[in-house]
């Protein structure tokens, strides 16, 4: 049986949740996150009604757990959203999943365990924003701020955050200014 619109018609996200609980194969993330979204909004997302549809995502796909567990944080279900985290452990994608994993162990408060994940992200992936932001916090003398402002300038942009002093930051300013005209 095939998933369709029609499920909204006739009962709304609870009879799609119902469908998708029923469906025994695993199913696009895409899907899988509308769904989760969609029962945030209506204030319908628990923890059984999320792990259920994480369930049916694909062992290497963590986008669905990554965002379920977000929800979960955000509705104050520490446990919930680091259970959900862990049913995508097999995904080969880490750079979401750490940051989840940092946000999780900021709402706990170990901020060693925040500073790891997001720096385990930032390993993968210095672009990635939300690892400057989360060490940025946990590590206030790491000078993550100016660290991002070189990252800025490597992909061609304007620093994001104030200048900070220092060589690396004299070089940057030197780097984005304007060009001289013959």
């Amino acid at each position: 049986k095939s998933l369709d619109g029609k499920a909204f018609s006739n009962g709304g996200p609870l009879a799609l949740a119902g469908e998708i609980e029923r469906y025994s194969g695993k199913m696009n993330s895409t899907v899988l996150v509308m769904m989760i979204d969609t029962l945030a909004e209506g204030g319908l997302a628990d923890r059984t009604s999320l792990e259920l549809l994480v369930s049916k995502s694909r062992s290497t796909d963590c986008l669905p757990s990554v965002r379920a567990s977000a929800v979960l944080l955000e509705n104050g279900d520490l446990d919930g959203a680091e259970k959900v985290l862990e049913m995508s452990a097999g995904a080969q994608e880490m750079v979401e999943r750490s940051i989840a994993a940092a946000n999780i162990a900021l709402k706990r408060g170990d901020r060693e365990a925040a500073m790891s994940f997001a720096y385990t992200a930032y390993g993968y992936d210095p672009r990635c924003r939300d690892a400057y932001r989360i060490l940025a916090d946990v590590d206030p003398e790491g000078g993550w701020p100016q660290r991002e402002n070189i990252q800025d300038i490597l992909e061609g942009n304007k620093p994001t955050n104030p200048m900070g002093e220092g060589r690396v930051q004299d070089l940057s300013l030197i780097h984005i200014s304007e060009p001289t005209r013959l």
